[in-house]
């Protein structure tokens, strides 16, 4: 009884028949996980000015100008990396990988620091520090959220998570709210749900977003200053303002504000075929219908009935869905770039301040020779910078980089030349001879 979700446990105190509870559970697990392998947002690749990150396999690269490391460990050798952060000033890479399994790496070298396997498979991973210390922040496929000591991977805590759903990604930000700076954490589901907690108090939660009607893909967060312009540094203040923009299945980019929770304004995929329903995959199938008529439970669920628990997500109903999101903002240019299923094309969206707060305005699409694996823009170390884009792309291209520009008709995105970072990077990949499929892009089989 103590494992099943609280759901299942209100119908443990409440029904006659427990043997049509459990079957009921179990049936729920099932289609719960069957979906696992196509909700997550992994962050897979990541720049900023001194390196790059990426992940493919199981194995990890950090490509800096002058040197290029390879991150692998050994018990995770027939696995797939899930999730990867790093901390430039800890020295720290952690990854996350499919087979249950984190590992810390000093970034330098390569070693290995701490690694251990858990009881559930993770789905993200984020470095996190606050008043104990440095702690990895973990979600895994059982919609779970604990804590795991940097320093001693003994120790963990579980410290909150979404019951009954699959948390498909994580954004740690820091958010002025009512006059006072601190840690909120975003976690969001494939049940439409996301939702701001304190962080590390995971057990207050600030507020819900309340939009999407489907799977939530991906999110990313922006830092705005008091004055509409990107913020000098990194850390919020008073009078900054903290966007959150989300993908989802229901083929919307909605803008939200940190921590409240309000929607700012909504943009549709514009590649959406008319033809698709905003409850993208969901169906029935005949047999669990029949099983369902068999057990003769007549209880529904607090969310949807028999239909929640014979919900599947269908790839091909969801045809060209977003799948991922990022965000960066640079001098007055706030710009998000949204990547689609088998797109081979880039949507971009500027931020601006408007009487209501901030909206979405001028967007434009980029033309790629082929699908994108994975997107990220390249972390600035000058807030007045140009933001750049980087597309990972299939051979022989490997990475297109892309500068960001707000004129009067609107962004413009123009190809640049490949920065030291990035030219080192692709002639990794050239070496290694290893071909990049697929980051958080591409669906497994």
């Amino acid at each position: 009884m103590m494992v099943l979700p609280g759901l299942f446990k209100e119908y443990i105190q409440t029904s006659q028949n427990f043997s049509i509870i459990l079957y009921r559970s179990k049936l729920y697990f099932l289609c719960l996980f069957y979906c696992v392998t196509v909700v997550f947002n992994m962050r897979l690749f990541s720049a900023h000015d001194e390196g790059l990150t990426y992940a493919f396999g199981h194995l990890t690269t950090y490509t800096s100008a002058s040197n290029t490391q390879t991150y692998e460990l050994a018990s995770a050798s027939d696995s797939k990396v899930v999730g990867v952060d790093i901390n430039k000033e800890l020295d720290l890479l952690v990854c996350a990988y499919d087979n249950k399994w984190i590992c810390s790496y000093k970034l330098s070298d390569g070693s290995v620091i701490h690694s251990i396997c858990l009881k559930k498979c993770p789905s993200a991973i984020t470095i996190a520090s606050w008043t104990e210390g440095t702690v990895y922040l973990v979600s895994d496929k059982a919609g779970e959220l604990l804590i795991v000591n940097a320093n001693d991977f003994t120790r963990q805590a579980r410290v909150g998570g979404h019951t009954g759903s699959i948390i498909t990604d994580i954004e740690l930000m820091t958010c002025a709210n009512k006059g006072q700076v601190q840690q909120y954490l975003a976690s969001c589901d494939r049940d439409e749900h996301i939702r701001f907690s304190q962080f590390p108090h995971m057990c207050n939660i600030e507020s819900y977003c309340v939009g999407h009607q489907s799977i939530i893909t991906s999110m990313s967060s922006m830092l705005i200053s008091g004055g509409g312009s990107a913020s000098a540094s990194a850390s919020a203040t008073a009078d900054s303002t903290v966007l959150l923009v989300s993908t989802s299945w229901d083929h919307n980019i909605c803008l939200w504000k940190c921590p409240t929770g309000e929607r700012l304004d909504t943009a549709a995929n514009p590649f959406k075929p008319v033809a698709v329903p905003a409850d993208v995959g969901a169906d029935e199938t005949v047999e669990e219908e029949r099983q369902e008529e068999e057990a003769g439970d007549d209880n529904e669920s607090e969310r949807g009935g028999d239909d929640y628990h014979t919900m599947k997500y269908d790839r091909e109903k969801a045809v060209n869905v977003p799948l991922k999101v990022v965000a960066a903002s640079a001098g007055s240019v706030h710009v998000v770039a949204v990547m689609y299923r088998d797109c081979a094309k880039l949507h971009l969206l500027s931020v601006r301040p408007c009487a209501d707060g901030f909206e979405f305005a001028r967007s434009c699409i980029i033309e790629l020779q082929s699908v994108p694996s994975d997107i990220c823009f390249q972390t600035q170390a000058s807030s007045n910078a140009v933001p750049v884009l980087l597309a990972m792309m299939p051979e022989p291209e490997l990475i297109v980089s892309y500068s960001v520009t707000s004129t009067a008709g609107g962004l413009q995105a123009v190809v640049q030349p490949s920065s030291a970072i990035v030219t080192a990077a692709c002639k990794a990949f050239k070496t290694k001879g290893k071909y990049i499929v697929a980051c958080c892009a591409t669906y497994p089989t």
